[in-house]
C-alpha cells in the first residue's frame, strides 16, 4: 500500500506537469493490466501442470526481479533536478492528514472510490464459483480471469479519446450507472462460455469507470 501510494503520487505529479492526467492515467492502467493477463493465463496453466512448490518458487523469483527494479536508476526519479521542480510542504503527518480531511473535494471523492471498490461476489468467491460450482479446470479459470484485465486495458485505451471529447461529469455518471447495472452479472455465469462473456462485459464497463 505504501509503495502504491508513492507510485500514484509520482504519477500524479508527472501527469499534472504534462497536463495530461486523463490520458496518462488511462495509459498506465492499460499497461498495468498486461501483467495481469499474462499471470492469469500462466497461473491457470501452472496450477494444473506444475507442482505447487515449483509455482511458489517461480513467484518468489518474479517478486525478487520486481524488487530489483527499485534500485535501477533511482536518480532518474528522485534526483535533485527532478525533485526541485516538485513543490513540497514541510509538515508533520497529523497536520498533513488534517489538511487532507479538511479539503472539501476529498470527502466525496473518497466516498465515491470506497463505494466503487465494493464488489461482493467477485474476487475469491468468483474463483470458488468457477471451480466448485461450474467445475472448470484450472486452465479454464485462468482464461476466464484473463479476459477481465484484457477488456479493462482495452477500455482504458478507449478512454484516451473519450476524455478528450467529453466532459468528466457525463463520463462519470454514465460509467457509474453502467457499473452498478453490471455488478450482479456474475450470477449469470452458468458455464465456460457465459463466464467469458460476462468477464468481457464487466471488463469493458468497469475499465471505463476506473
Amino acid at each position: 500500500a505504501i509503495l502504491g501510494a508513492a507510485y500514484n503520487g509520482l504519477t500524479a505529479v508527472l501527469a499534472q506537469r504534462a497536463m495530461m492526467t486523463g490520458r496518462l492515467g488511462a495509459l498506465i492502467s492499460a499497461a498495468i493490466y498486461v501483467p495481469a493477463i499474462v499471470s492469469a493465463l500462466a497461473g491457470g496453466w501452472l496450477s494444473e501442470n506444475v507442482p505447487a512448490s515449483t509455482t511458489f518458487t517461480i513467484c518468489a523469483l518474479l517478486m525478487f526481479a520486481v524488487g530489483s527494479l527499485g534500485i535501477w536508476r533511482p536518480v532518474a526519479v528522485f534526483g535533485r533536478h527532478n525533485l526541485a521542480r516538485v513543490r513540497t510542504i514541510d509538515e508533520s503527518v497529523p497536520v498533513a492528514v488534517w489538511r487532507l480531511l479538511s479539503h472539501r473535494p476529498f470527502i466525496p471523492a473518497a466516498i465515491l472510490m470506497g463505494l466503487w471498490q465494493i464488489m461482493p461476489g467477485w474476487g475469491t468467491p468468483l474463483v470458488f464459483h468457477l471451480t466448485n460450482t461450474l467445475k472448470l479446470s484450472e486452465t479454464q479459470v485462468g482464461v476466464v480471469q484473463a479476459y477481465y484485465p484484457f477488456c479493462m486495458a482495452a477500455a482504458g485505451l478507449a478512454y484516451v479519446p473519450l476524455c478528450g471529447r467529453f466532459r468528466l461529469g457525463p463520463l462519470l455518471w454514465v460509467s457509474m450507472i453502467l457499473g452498478i447495472i453490471v455488478a450482479p452479472s456474475a450470477l449469470l455465469m452458468h458455464d465456460y462460455s457465459s463466464a467469458i462473456a460476462i468477464q468481457i462485459l464487466v471488463g469493458v464497463v468497469w475499465g471505463v469507470g476506473n
